[in-house]
């Protein structure tokens, strides 16, 4: 489902004041990749993550042309995850294109 930009950026600055553990998901037509870490600082312009080991740490700006979505990502039903942000980095991108913010439910 889609959301606005003010919604997504609330749910990060709440992801921010409780350090909640997320899960970042990257998945392109080409690539995927994921890691576990916090978000340390957002603004409604950038965001700053860094990962629980803080060997990874992923800057992300956020220009106004971005789209954002809130809900649950089916890929990731079994691995105790919820409360999911994505972000299409091009409105013309394909659907596949993503990355999401997932908050970690539980640690199996």
């Amino acid at each position: 489902m889609r959301t606005g930009r003010t919604e997504a950026i609330d749910l990060f600055r709440r992801w921010v004041s409780e350090a909640t553990l997320l899960r970042v998901h990257f998945s392109f037509s080409l690539f995927a990749l994921s890691f576990l870490g916090r978000i340390k600082e957002v603004s409604d312009t950038r965001l700053y993550f860094l990962s629980d080991d803080t060997t990874s740490e992923l800057e992300l700006p956020l220009p106004d042309d971005l789209e954002f979505g809130y809900g649950d990502d089916r890929r990731f039903e079994n691995v105790g995850l919820a409360g999911i942000v994505l972000i299409f980095p091009l409105a013309e991108a394909p659907e596949r294109d993503a990355i999401s913010f997932a908050e970690v439910a539980d640690r199996r």
